[in-house]
């Protein structure tokens, strides 16, 4: 197990991102997909705008250029340009510029799951990961829901211990017949069981039902530690929340080491409470 981390650091001081107010935006050539009305992308660039936190104008490039990809445009172009037009303390107020060449719209032609090492079979049948691809010929080519449907296999994996397994689509455009056929590659990893486990801020009652939840040698599920949260949480008085969650993977042996830290932070009192929690 690694060393037991630190709790409750001096905050770093993050800088406030100054609030964006849209003041309009300028289309040159196609300005909305099919499914969108005009009215509906300039709405969706003006809340891209205003919620992203970070990287805000990068963030409304993707999602004028996804509000394409939805509709089947699979190789859209995007360029979004903003431009300043005034500014104060905490505030900035913005126009864009928007460029689409939405290019061929794209329909689905064959989708197929395989390993990536020919020599490893894989673990789930390929008919069962195929139907967690909500696609089929003839379907409008979504991205998005392509990197969904890896983002759930993924999970299937991790509740079976491989946590190494990582996906890769592999594309084949015709664009004689604005098809678009994929390969989901799959390297699927080694299967990790469970080594040592433990937690810091638990009650003993609760560190005893945690080992039992957590049992040596069996194969661990990266959704076990939400479960186990979950489940145990009406015994928790005072009501303790995980406040971080460390996962060692030793590939050599294929085991995990398991740190759950509830430690309060020494200033902040357990809810109902009038002095301050003795966890750290």
């Amino acid at each position: 197990m690694a060393s037991v981390p630190k709790r409750c650091e001096p905050n770093t001081v993050i800088p406030v991102e100054p609030k964006i107010i849209v003041d309009g935006v300028r289309f040159l050539g196609e300005s909305h997909p099919p499914n969108l009305s005009r009215d509906q992308m300039i709405a969706l660039i003006g809340r891209s705008a205003a919620q992203s936190k970070t990287r805000r104008f990068e963030r409304v490039w993707m999602a004028v250029r996804g509000a394409w990809q939805r509709d089947g445009y699979f190789l859209a172009v995007a360029q979004v340009t903003p431009h300043v037009l005034a500014s104060g303390p905490g505030w900035r107020k913005v126009s864009f510029t928007v460029r689409v060449d939405p290019g061929p719209r794209y329909k689905i032609g064959s989708i197929r799951v395989m390993s990536y090492n020919a020599r490893r079979k894989l673990v789930f049948s390929e008919n069962r990961l195929r139907k967690m691809v909500p696609l089929g010929w003839g379907d409008v080519a979504n991205p998005e829901k392509i990197h969904g449907a890896i983002e759930q296999i993924a999970q299937l994996y991790a509740r079976h211990g491989y946590l190494d397994f990582t996906a890769v689509p592999v594309f084949h455009i015709d664009n004689q017949h604005d098809r678009v056929s994929f390969v989901l590659e799959l390297d699927q990893g080694r299967q990790y069981r469970i080594g040592e486990v433990k937690a810091l801020g638990l009650p003993p009652l609760l560190e005893k039902a945690l080992h039992k939840a957590f049992l040596h040698g069996e194969v661990f599920d990266a959704s076990s530690v939400a479960r186990f949260c979950r489940k145990e949480k009406w015994v928790l008085l005072p009501p303790l929340e995980l406040a971080a969650e460390h996962v060692e993977r030793n590939q050599k042996d294929g085991t995990v080491s398991v740190l759950l830290d509830f430690r309060r932070c020494a200033n902040i009192p357990p809810p109902g409470a009038t002095t301050a929690s003795s966890l750290d």
